[in-house]
C-alpha cells in the first residue's frame, strides 16, 4: 500500500499539480516506455573544437543559441572522451535533459551520434565540424564520419572568408543546398 502511495505521489508531483487518475496513468505509461524523450530525427550534427574541448550538438536550435551566447544550457561532460584526450560536452535539448534525469546511463542524441551509436538521417542530414579556424559543412552522415575518421574530404568546395567571422567554409555535398542550410544556421542571407 505504501509503495503504491509513494509511486502515485511521484507521478503527480512532476509539475506540482494533480492531473487526474487517467492522465497520471498515461503519463506513467509514457515515462516507462521512454516516449517522453525528444524524437531522434538525427538530421543535424555539429562539433565545435575550441579551448581544448569539443562541444557536440544534435539540435540546431541549441547549436544556434551556443553560437550566439557561447554557453550550453544542458550538457553532459565527458572528461578525456575526445580522440586526443579532450573534454567533450554533449549538448542536450530540454526534453533530453529531462530524460537524462529519469534514466541512468541514458545518452542524448549528440552523445550517441558522437560515439557511433546513432547514425545521421540519410535523406535530410546536415552537419558541421568547426576546427582549426575552418567550418567543414556536410550534406551526408557518411561524409562527416569519413572526415572524422581520417580527415578525407573528396570533392569538397572551399569558400574563403565565407563564415560568420570570415572563416574558410569547406562544403562536402551539393553546394547550393548545403549553403542554404548553412546560412539559416548562421543567420546569413
Amino acid at each position: 500500500m505504501i509503495g503504491a502511495l509513494v509511486s502515485g505521489l511521484g507521478a503527480c508531483a512532476v509539475d506540482g499539480r494533480w492531473r487526474g487518475a487517467a492522465e497520471e496513468a498515461q503519463y506513467e505509461q509514457a515515462l516507462g516506455g521512454g516516449t517522453l524523450a525528444a524524437p531522434r530525427a538525427n538530421r543535424f550534427y555539429a562539433e565545435v573544437h575550441r579551448d581544448a574541448r569539443i562541444y557536440v550538438f544534435a539540435d540546431a536550435d541549441v547549436y544556434a543559441r551556443f553560437l550566439w551566447s557561447g554557453r550550453i544550457e544542458h550538457a553532459v561532460t565527458a572528461i578525456g572522451a575526445g580522440a586526443n584526450g579532450q573534454t567533450v560536452q554533449f549538448a542536450l535539448s530540454r526534453a533530453e535533459a529531462r530524460e537524462q534525469e529519469r534514466r541512468v546511463a541514458w545518452r542524448g542524441a549528440a552523445q550517441a551520434m558522437f560515439e557511433g551509436l546513432l547514425a545521421g538521417d540519410g535523406e535530410s542530414f546536415y552537419g558541421e565540424v568547426y576546427r582549426d579556424g575552418r567550418i567543414y559543412v556536410f550534406a551526408s552522415w557518411a561524409a562527416l564520419q569519413r572526415f572524422r575518421r581520417d580527415g578525407a574530404l573528396p570533392d569538397a568546395e572551399r569558400l574563403t572568408d565565407f563564415g560568420p567571422e570570415q572563416q574558410t567554409v569547406i562544403v562536402a555535398g551539393p553546394v547550393e543546398a548545403t549553403l542554404t542550410r548553412f546560412r539559416a544556421i548562421h543567420h546569413r542571407y
